[in-house]
């Protein structure tokens, strides 16, 4: 890599790490116009691609970056990731497996091929990987989870439909992309045949933050869904204002899902049951809620390796480090938004204890690297 192209990089990973994704896009765009094989700026756009819920595009950047650098196994993980958001499980599998190849040792990598593995519904197989995440690291309890809640015993048994993106990874450690799309609901002129407006469901966005695209998780973008936008700031202009622990202005039984990302572990401990509570008493009988969070187990490892402040993924957000997964994203604390720190966390038993007690079921707890996700069902 040339002083150039290394001054190029880092100046993209600043803006990536203080929001600025279109100024950073620019930057990747310029490295690539000072080398149009430069990999790592192929593989970032594949991540800011992903991050707009754009998969296929995604998946050519990867592509491109693993012709130029083809021994990089996050690339495969990553391409696995894009593949898997657009539905193309085979590919993604084809993908896991040569990221295992490069990378044999890696649990994570094989607890998210297990993951893709079952979704596809190559139960025996997802099995075998499980295991060989848990021999490899048996800290990975959610691989443990994942295998004990693996329905390969029971013909009758079905898997709730999800969909869980694999992390992206930057360029030193695993990452989470979690892409979004774009809140939508169906116009009157798009309703034929049958279809009338009982069909939209409601998922209540808790925590949204500012309304941005990507901060909606890709199951509900389609025209099926509608977003209800509750945040405790004001200034993002949420169609509800209220906090976690208080969402008296959401009528009981009234949404068909919850989507928190990242926002549970901004409570203090002893507020979880009440924001659980909530979630469960706005929900309809049978609705669900889907939960990310980071997972402490695996960001005690990188403090442990020493790694507290190197950028670990870049999220919609920017370049996270484990501190900011620790204490909360230092950049917005700085700029005086309080509600960012982190004032408690989770590992997979804790969150799966927690979710139980507050009388969800059919849970579902899986990882992906740094993070912690949970679907479970309101009976």
């Amino acid at each position: 890599m040339t002083s150039t192209t290394t001054q190029l990089l880092t100046e993209a990973i600043d803006l990536h790490r203080t929001g600025a994704l279109e100024r950073a896009e620019k930057v990747y765009r310029e490295m690539l116009r000072v080398d149009p094989s430069q990999p790592d700026a192929l593989h970032l756009l594949g991540v800011l691609a992903l991050q707009s819920g754009d998969c296929e595009s995604a998946v050519g950047y990867i592509q491109r970056a693993i012709v130029a650098n083809g021994d990089a196994a996050e690339f495969h993980n990553n391409l696995a990731a894009a593949y898997r958001g657009a539905g193309r499980l085979d590919k993604a599998v084809e993908s896991h497996k040569r990221a295992l190849t490069l990378q044999p040792e890696c649990a994570e990598i094989h607890n998210n091929l297990a993951n893709t593995l079952r979704e596809q519904g190559n139960l025996d197989e997802a099995r075998t990987h499980y295991l060989r995440a848990i021999a490899i690291n048996p800290l990975l309890t959610v691989a443990r989870n994942n295998l004990d809640g693996n329905p390969r015993d029971s013909e009758d048994s079905t898997e709730r439909r999800r969909i869980d993106l694999p992390a992206s990874r930057t360029l030193p450690v695993d990452g989470e992309v979690a892409p979004g799309g774009p809140a939508a609901t169906a116009d009157a002129d798009d309703l034929t045949g049958s279809q009338t407006d009982t069909t939209i469901q409601t998922v209540l966005h808790v925590g949204c933050g500012h309304a941005h695209p990507e901060l909606l998780h890709q199951r509900f973008r389609g025209r099926e869904w509608r977003e209800l936008r509750l945040d405790i700031d004001p200034n993002t202009k949420p169609d509800v204002i209220a906090s976690l622990t208080d969402m008296h202005a959401v009528d009981t039984a009234s949404v068909d899902a919850v989507w928190s990302s990242h926002n549970i572990e901004h409570l203090f401990a002893h507020e979880v049951p009440l924001a659980l509570g909530e979630f469960h008493r706005v929900l309809k009988p049978g609705g669900f809620v889907l939960i990310t969070l980071p997972d402490l187990q695996q960001i005690a490892q990188l403090v442990v390796a020493d790694k507290l402040e190197e950028v670990a993924y870049v999220s919609p957000a920017g370049p996270i480090r484990p501190l900011d997964c620790l204490f909360g994203l230092a950049p917005a604390i700085a700029q005086g938004n309080e509600f960012m720190a982190h004032r408690t966390g989770f590992t997979a038993t804790t969150l799966q204890h927690h979710v139980a007690g507050a009388g969800f079921v059919d849970l579902t707890v899986w990882t992906t690297p740094l993070a912690l996700w949970c679907e479970a069902t309101k009976h």
